[in-house]
């Protein structure tokens, strides 16, 4: 299972022991969305749970893992169902050879938002996928990263040679 966990934090950008809360109803094949239930913020009223879409990645993972479950078993996660995962994530990483960075699973969480966001989605959405609201998102998750330098750089390069052009083809 620790493949389905590892999709369902980075991919889904589930909280740590959201996995732990995940049942087969859960999954809407046909809608492709997966509802969350959100210990953290189930305290507030109407945030008990969150709908995420099934991300194409997300869909295979989970298909893949409904296939290779036991006939009847509810949960999602049926195996490693300890409440700290850190000791078996940061094991798997020494044998694939990385090492373990700060902050886990923040940061798995923190990467997809501004994945998401710079493929467009709007920050309000990605921040109730992801179960937070926006003054959140700001404080803990959003950040400046290299792709939006590589993207202003490449947009102005383009910009220069579509001026160039005009230019050149204005003054002929």
């Amino acid at each position: 299972n620790w493949r389905t966990l590892f999709t369902l934090w980075r991919i889904g950008g589930l909280r740590q022991q959201e996995p732990l809360q995940l049942t087969w109803n859960c999954v809407n094949w046909e809608k492709k969305r997966l509802l969350v239930p959100s210990p953290k913020t189930s305290r507030y009223e109407g945030r008990e749970n969150r709908i995420i879409p099934l991300f194409p990645e997300l869909e295979r993972e989970l298909g893949q893992s409904f296939e290779e479950c036991q006939v009847g078993e509810p949960y999602i996660v049926w195996e490693n169902r300890r409440k700290n995962f850190d000791t078996g994530f940061k094991r798997i990483l020494f044998w694939a050879g990385l090492s373990p960075w700060t902050k886990l699973f923040q940061n798995m969480r923190s990467t997809r938002e501004n994945e998401l966001i710079e493929q467009g989605y709007p920050p309000h959405v990605v921040g109730a996928w992801l179960g937070h609201t926006s003054k959140v998102q700001e404080k803990h998750y959003l950040r400046v990263l290299d792709t939006f330098f590589d993207k202003a750089v490449q947009e102005s390069e383009k910009n220069e040679e579509t001026r160039d052009t005009h230019c050149a083809t204005r003054d002929t």
